[in-house]
Order: C-alpha cells, then sequence, then structure tokens
C-alpha cells in the first residue's frame, strides 16, 4: 500500500494553504470563497485605492507541479492587484 500522501505533496499542500490564509486575510468582511473542483479558486472583494470595492479572483493547482509556483504566485498577486489600482504590502 502507497501511504496517502508523501512529504512532497504534504508540503506543497501546506504551502498552498498558507497562501489561502494569507489572502483571506486581505479580504472584506465575509466575502472571501473557495470553490474546488481541478483547481482550488479563491473569490473575495477587498476596497482599492481610491475606496471602490474590487471583486478578485486568485486560482491555484490542486498539486503544484514545482517549487517555484509560490514565487510566480506572489509575483502574479503583486502584478494583478497594481492592475486594479490595489496597494500591497508583502
Amino acid at each position: 500500500m502507497f501511504p496517502k500522501s508523501n512529504s512532497i505533496g504534504n508540503f506543497k499542500l501546506k504551502e498552498t494553504k498558507k497562501q489561502i490564509k494569507k489572502l483571506k486575510k486581505m479580504a472584506m468582511g465575509d466575502t472571501f470563497n473557495i470553490v474546488r473542483g481541478r483547481h482550488i479558486k479563491v473569490y473575495f472583494s477587498m476596497r482599492d485605492d481610491s475606496g471602490v470595492v474590487r471583486n478578485l479572483r486568485f486560482i491555484f493547482a490542486n498539486t503544484p507541479s514545482d517549487g517555484n509556483w509560490i514565487k510566480a504566485h506572489i509575483k502574479q498577486k503583486t502584478k494583478y492587484l497594481a492592475e486594479h489600482n490595489i496597494s500591497f504590502v508583502a
């Protein structure tokens, strides 16, 4: 029998959960929503720099293929928030 999760898969899942928790801290009130399917889709609302409410979406792979996905996610998140005029401190 194979173990239910190996150390590599478990590490990636922990990192995914950590990134989702960071997004949850950014969300306004109870607007945070997670939809699971082939990917993990995270939806939430946030105010931009001029006070307008923006609806945001982030998509995560269920099992990221390599260790560089965290760097790519942070880079994409920063770019996405800048496009929506939202100041973000890492």
